[in-house]
């Protein structure tokens, strides 16, 4: 048909090079797009993740540590993009002692005894600086366990007897654990026999009555607590070998190359000691030993078994107890004798008291009715007849002063005793050693006799059993509390600082009672001191209750005790506002409140005393001025290296009295006269009658004597340099 239609495709012309290009990157445009979206997003989330900050910290739960054992861990916070130095660490609740170094967020803890065992819950916080937003905080609980600690048990001292008899110690000891644990004391296998120890108190007994002398027994005294933990302190025990004065003049001929041999019991006693006979060298001596030296020297200055006919031809020679009588004419012998005892001696038949030429004077030189000018002449015949300065003339003399005492001081001895008159009259005949050395010791210038006497029989009233063996003690408490004047006074100390005077004083007889009842752990301080070392350990008013505090908080360190001085915080409030503000004001001024709330130097001196005091030290408190002027104020004692009846050993320090402020003069009060003394005389007075209390008294005595006696002898110049230079020879640096 020829209308049909006809269709042709035409092929196409090939595309240019430059048109396919522009056809690719048309395609590839989307994948662009895409790949930038990708990219774009994938930056923000890095951003995002790389721009986080954060902070926590891991559980802490609870740990178990030990009391008394430093305990150390340091914080590691998980943190994201936060540097470390931006951190800060701190502490909520923490125990006491706790600390956690804000910086480093190292913790530290060290429990003490009183605060385990315990349960402690604390929170520790962490914080980045100046983001309130960033931080984190855990809870930590740390469970402290009890570590037992073991006792402590003080030191103790030998402990030396002059004779046999009962050997009292009470071991000190304590529980350094809170709660602090049962004690028990126990004696160390091995412990002689006899010795005991109460398993509660921990007092030893031993009645060292079989014990040989100079043998030293050793003691081991073990205190066990609940859990067993021990401690242990060994001494000796040793009963000194004490040689009589017939054995010691044996050792003395033994070592003159003598042959001394004892032929047994005199059959002819001529004096009425404990004779024995001794040969020397083939030649017989009668010797006569007595229990004291006064009464050797009465012996052989009275009237014998023997009449004086028969005594013609005797040599007669005595020293302290000892009376040694020679019928023969060995010259060599003699001589030994003569460089032994001195002169022969040529005994009596009679009693006199004004001597006749080579002849010894007799211990009663006057009955209590002669006059004073008798007894002065009886001191004149001393002198005349060179046995006033004689050592063993001491009880000579003091005699005669005792005899004027009484005459010069019978109403007050009337008054004082009172109806105990005939009762203490004859207890004091009975002691005559104390008798005499009591009323020698009594200075009426300075003391109020009547009142010296009336609380020195009171004493013996008061402790009937105690007062021959503490006579010293109670001769320093008559002459110090004769009058207030001169006891130590620190009610000053108790205004100056606001504070309340505490009711229950101790007396005279309150102290008394406390140094002897304590006696047991004073060391003989208290029964073998001088009473002139006394006076510095009863001259105050501390209550007894504090005495005791005192004792159970330093006793263990009496040695260089003064350092408590420095116990007693500073006060620098005090020192500011000078005294206006005081931490002690409205509490009782007690030791144990200035120990915990402090003072200035004045309330640190007094503390330091007082309790040297409570511990049988002779202690003051003393005053100075510097070389700058400034007023300051510290304690000096007496530090007692060894006390026994024959010697003492000891030092004068103090503490508190700084160098570099130069404290050149100490400034105290004399507690016999109340009157004011220097540091320096008290340490020429102490070491004047520590070296020697006999020749000190017996010079006292001298320079009392000395003015009358010049007048009476005539003495010219150069007779009074003699007498002085032998007064100070007796008793070097004598104060009179």
């Amino acid at each position: 048909m020829s209308n049909d239609l006809n269709f042709s495709i035409a092929p196409k012309k090939p595309a240019s090079a430059s048109t396919r290009r522009r056809k690719k990157r048309a395609s590839l445009w989307p994948l662009y797009c895409a790949g930038l979206i990708l990219c774009l997003g994938l930056g923000a989330v890095a951003t995002w993740y790389l721009t986080k900050k954060s902070i926590a910290l891991a559980p802490f739960g609870s740990r178990t540590i030990q009391e008394l054992a430093s305990y150390e861990f340091a914080v590691a916070p998980i943190t994201e993009n936060v540097p470390r130095n931006r951190l800060r660490f701190s502490l909520d609740g923490g125990p006491a002692g706790a600390s956690l170094d804000p910086k480093s967020g190292k913790f530290s803890w060290r429990p003490t005894e009183a605060q385990g065992p315990g349960k402690y819950q604390m929170k520790i916080r962490v914080a980045v600086d100046n983001r309130s937003d960033l931080s984190a905080q855990q809870s930590l609980i740390l469970l402290v366990d009890e570590a037992n600690l073991p006792p402590k048990l003080a030191a103790i001292s030998d402990q030396v007897l002059a004779k046999p008899g009962m050997v009292r110690i009470a071991a000190q000891a304590s529980d350094p654990d809170l709660p602090a644990q049962q004690l028990t004391f126990a004696l160390q296998r091995g412990a002689p026999a006899g010795c005991k120890i109460d398993p509660a108190t921990g007092e030893f007994t031993w009645d060292l009555q079989a014990a040989r002398p100079g043998t030293g027994y050793p003691v081991s005294i073990v205190v066990t607590d609940s859990a067993g933990r021990q401690a242990q302190q060994t001494f000796r025990v040793r009963l000194d070998r004490v040689l009589s004065p017939l054995e010691q003049l044996v050792v003395w001929l033994e070592s003159q190359s003598v042959k001394v041999k004892i032929a047994g019991n005199d059959p002819e006693p001529i004096y009425s000691g404990i004779g024995c006979l001794i040969e020397v060298d083939g030649r017989q001596l009668s010797t006569y030993e007595y229990a004291t030296a006064e009464e050797a020297q009465r012996d052989v200055s009275h009237a014998s078994r023997l009449s004086a006919e028969k005594l013609a031809g005797v040599k007669v020679y005595q020293a302290d107890r000892l009376i040694v009588a020679y019928t023969g004419e060995d010259t060599q012998l003699l001589d030994r004798l003569k460089s032994r005892f001195g002169a022969s001696l040529k005994p009596l038949a009679t009693t006199t008291i004004t001597p006749a030429p080579d002849t010894p004077l007799t211990s009663e030189p006057a009955t209590a009715s002669a006059s004073t000018d008798e007894l002065a002449k009886a001191i004149l015949e001393l002198y005349k007849h060179k046995k006033l300065l004689v050592p063993k003339e001491y009880t000579t003399l003091r005699h005669i002063f005792v005899q004027e005492f009484e005459r010069g001081h019978e109403a007050d001895l009337r008054t004082a005793y009172g109806d105990d008159y005939s009762e203490m009259t004859a207890w004091l005949d009975a002691h005559n050693h104390v008798k005499e050395e009591f009323y020698t010791a009594i200075d009426p210038q300075h003391d109020k006799v009547a009142a010296a006497l009336a609380l020195f029989n009171t004493l013996r009233k008061e402790f009937p059993k105690q007062i021959a063996a503490y006579y010293e003690l109670a001769i320093a408490s008559a002459v110090t509390w004769d009058e207030a004047k001169g006891v130590y006074e620190y009610a000053g100390h108790q205004s100056r600082t606001h504070a309340k005077m505490p009711t229950d004083l101790a007396g005279a007889v309150e102290n008394f009672k406390y140094l002897v009842d304590t006696e047991r752990v004073m060391e003989g301080r208290i029964q073998y001191l001088p009473w002139e070392f006394l006076t510095h350990v009863v001259n105050h008013k501390t209550p007894v209750n504090e005495r005791q505090w005192a004792l159970q908080n330093y006793l263990s360190h009496r040695s260089m005790f003064g350092a408590c001085y420095s116990d007693v915080p500073y006060d620098y409030q005090m020192l500011k506002t000078k005294s206006e503000n005081c931490k002690l004001a409205g509490s009782d001024y007690s030791l144990p409140n200035i120990r915990q709330l402090g003072g200035v130097c004045a309330m640190q001196a007094d503390f330091a005393g007082r309790v040297g005091k409570s511990l049988g030290v002779p202690a003051e408190y003393v005053t100075g001025e510097s070389n700058s002027g400034d007023l300051h104020a510290w304690v000096m004692w007496v530090e007692l290296k060894r006390v026994t009846p024959a010697s003492i050993a000891f030092s004068l320090e103090s503490h508190g009295r700084y160098n570099l402020d130069q404290y050149y003069v100490g400034h105290l009060k004399d507690p016999q006269t109340g009157r004011p003394m220097t540091d320096r005389d008290l340490e020429l007075a102490l070491q004047n009658i520590g070296s020697n209390p006999k020749g000190r008294r017996h010079a006292a005595l001298l320079m009392r004597a000395y003015p009358q006696l010049r007048e009476q002898a005539q003495m010219d110049v150069n007779a009074q340099l003699l007498f002085l230079r032998d007064v100070i020879r007796l008793s070097p640096g004598n104060e009179e």
